[in-house]
């Protein structure tokens, strides 16, 4: 009778540890999931154009605390709701690969933590994706708030 009782206890035990290592596999799991998703997260994008018979690039770089850089020099602050709402549209194209420039060309350049994308077009290119041309035209908007 005391040897079923040991078994008893040890099996209670067992039970008790397989609960733990499901809970703490779960929590794992979570933890990964957050930081995949922290990687995928918009760092901040550079836009703008290049080319032409000077061969002259200005770039814009936005980061995610709203701060616009013009070839590296501050130039103005973007209300963090915008820059959310820029980036989340941003994400959209962050896999798409893109780059045929012409004489005169348009780029955005996607930094997150864990991949950059550039997406170059030329200015009268009209096979780019729409999109593309949707949220490079935000960005400038913003430039002009």
């Amino acid at each position: 009778m005391i040897k079923f009782a040991n078994f008893i206890r040890i099996e209670k035990r067992m039970k008790a540890l397989n609960v733990v290592i499901i809970l703490l596999s779960v929590v794992c799991t979570a933890c990964t999931a957050i930081g995949m998703k922290e990687n995928n997260k918009v760092e901040e994008v550079s836009f703008g154009s290049g080319g032409g018979f000077t061969g002259e690039i200005i770039k814009y770089t936005l980061n995610r605390d709203g701060n616009i850089y013009r070839n590296g020099s501050f130039i103005k602050r973007v209300p963090k709701k915008e820059v959310n709402r820029l980036f989340g549209k941003l994400k959209t194209i962050s896999d798409y690969h893109y780059n045929i420039s012409d004489n005169m060309y348009n780029f955005i350049e996607i930094n997150m933590k864990s991949k950059k994308n550039e997406i170059v077009w030329g200015v009268v290119d009209k096979n780019i994706d729409s999109r593309v041309i949707s949220i490079y035209s935000a960005l400038k908007i913003i430039l002009e708030e």
